[in-house]
């Protein structure tokens, strides 16, 4: 075999490692673009909505938050952390599971457009096309 073909599979296993690398980086850049629009764009009325934005590792977390956090500084910074722990083949997820968090992305209060959850995914869409899998 040529010099050539013998390293093929180090070349392979480095480009896997590097993608498997950017891939988790792809996740983790998403979520936290989604995290930072979403939270700050839930309206307030008592903070319970915005203190219900959860992000998580690998599963969706379906628990109600009894603290509140009208700021949301509290999912914003839990939402940064688990962006920073993504590893290769990671996923992350934000879910809010206050039976009202629909109705207020409706556009049920005055203080924020319909369609805020959306906004923030798309916000995280743009986030992610930035990085490329392959550097």
């Amino acid at each position: 075999m040529s010099k050539g073909l013998e390293s093929l599979p180090a070349f392979f296993n480095r480009m896997a490692e590097r993608i498997e690398k950017r891939a988790a980086e792809k996740v983790s850049v998403t979520g936290l673009a989604i995290i930072q629009k979403i939270v700050p764009a839930t309206p307030v009325d008592t903070g319970r909505a915005r203190s219900n934005w959860i992000a998580s590792k690998n599963e969706p977390v379906a628990k109600i938050r009894d603290e509140i956090d009208g700021g949301g500084s509290i999912s914003i910074r839990e939402g940064v952390a688990v962006s920073a722990s993504i590893r290769g083949g990671d996923k992350m997820f934000i879910t809010n599971s206050l039976p009202y968090i629909e109705s207020l992305n409706s556009g049920s209060s005055k203080q924020a457009p319909a369609g805020f959850v959306e906004t923030a995914v798309d916000a995280g869409k743009a986030a992610a096309r930035k990085v490329s899998l392959i550097k």
